[in-house]
């Protein structure tokens, strides 16, 4: 679920609810309302990673915007992909992931790997030099921001 500036809400959860947030302050952030995110949503076609990060064949990817700001370069939406390497790089935005469906590896610049599957999330910042190996096809939904200085 996406709740742009402004909106008040009031929530209520189950005991052992886990809540995970990605936020940003923008003073220019336009978009207001709560959107939620489908997990089950049509996806469309996207282009996948450029070539010169993939190891192997080009893998398929698809995805839904389901929410976009982009005065401050903030989308959210769901994203799948088929099974791929992507080479080491510095990640081009801050990027927090709930992954749905699939397995992946995260090495870090240092060699350090973070093994992610169906329910748990990660966050990447932007810079943050990393190689993605996914194992079997991964749906995911995601936060980015891009617009924001560090």
């Amino acid at each position: 679920m996406v709740i742009g500036r402004g909106k008040d809400i009031t929530a209520e959860a189950e005991k052992g609810t886990r809540w995970i947030f990605c936020a940003t302050t923008a003073a220019t952030l336009s978009t207001q309302g709560v959107v939620a995110i489908d997990r089950d949503v049509a996806l469309a076609p996207s282009s996948p990673p450029p070539p010169q990060f993939v190891e192997g064949d080009t893998p398929q990817c698809s995805h839904f915007r389901a929410f976009s700001d982009e005065a401050v370069g903030f989308r959210a939406g769901v994203w799948a992909t088929t099974p791929h390497v992507r080479l080491s790089r510095p990640h081009p935005v801050h990027e927090l992931m709930y992954i749905l469906e699939g397995q992946a590896d995260v090495t870090d610049g240092d060699g350090t790997k973070t093994s992610v599957e169906a329910g748990d999330a990660i966050f990447v910042g932007r810079g943050t030099v990393n190689r993605l190996s996914i194992h079997g096809n991964l749906k995911k939904i995601f936060a980015i921001v891009e617009g924001l200085e560090t």
